[in-house]
């Protein structure tokens, strides 16, 4: 399965449609209802590769920004909870980055993907928005692979925002553009399904998350 973490902040107006300009991206009022309902939303861009470049987006119900994050950055506990993760393990931490090694499981005939990537965080305090953007240091299976996570304050509601553009190496990826897009939508989801569920049953634990998570990136809160 293709799991590559990624992202793209989008920002909404008050209107009929809310767009994200950068990306030419709306949706309306029952596309805002449909993501309240649980519903994710997804466009496709054309980008360099067999595969599009994806923004997902998606609603919370119980966490914050702050918590969110905490929880999404908890790096090495990625492999317990992402669908198709086999590793997740810290090996480099710098003042302003964190690298993370993955071991991805992906179906046959291709080899799993394992890769680094580079990870740094930006807070924007006016609008209650905290942003991760990752850019692949190395892999074995993928050309480049970047992107960002988003979340944000909106309308009383906490919304993922997220983002990927993931260059494949093997000439058979094109046959499994479909499969990657599923196991993409189901990512997203079985990640804000976790996050709202660490925040409502383990406070004390996404406490300890934002503490380890500020620690990180002393330099940005």
């Amino acid at each position: 399965m293709f799991k590559l973490i990624a992202h793209f902040a989008l920002f909404f107006a008050f209107g009929q449609a809310y767009t994200a300009p950068q990306d030419d991206v709306s949706f309306t009022r029952d596309e805002l209802e449909r993501m309240s309902g649980g519903e994710l939303l997804i466009y496709e861009k054309e980008a360099l590769g067999p595969w599009p470049k994806y923004l997902i987006i998606g609603q919370l119900k119980k966490a914050s920004p702050l918590q969110a994050m905490s929880v999404f950055a908890d790096f090495e506990d990625q492999k317990n909870y992402v669908p198709g993760v086999l590793k997740s393990e810290i090996v480099k931490r710098k003042r302003d980055y964190i690298d993370v090694s993955y071991e991805l499981k992906t179906p046959w005939p291709l080899d799993n993907s394992t890769y680094t990537n580079r990870h740094h965080l930006d807070v924007e305090k006016q609008r209650e928005g905290i942003t991760l953007r990752w850019n692949q240091m190395k892999g074995n299976a993928t050309d480049s692979s970047k992107g960002h996570v988003t979340f944000e304050k909106r309308f009383g509601s906490t919304f993922m925002i997220y983002e990927s553009h993931v260059i494949p190496k093997s000439m058979f990826a094109g046959i499994f553009t479909n499969t990657a897009k599923k196991d993409m939508l189901e990512v997203i989801n079985e990640i804000v399904k976790f996050i709202d569920k660490e925040v409502e049953k383990s406070p004390e634990k996404i406490s300890e998350r934002i503490k380890t998570l500020k620690g990180h990136y002393r330099n940005k809160f």
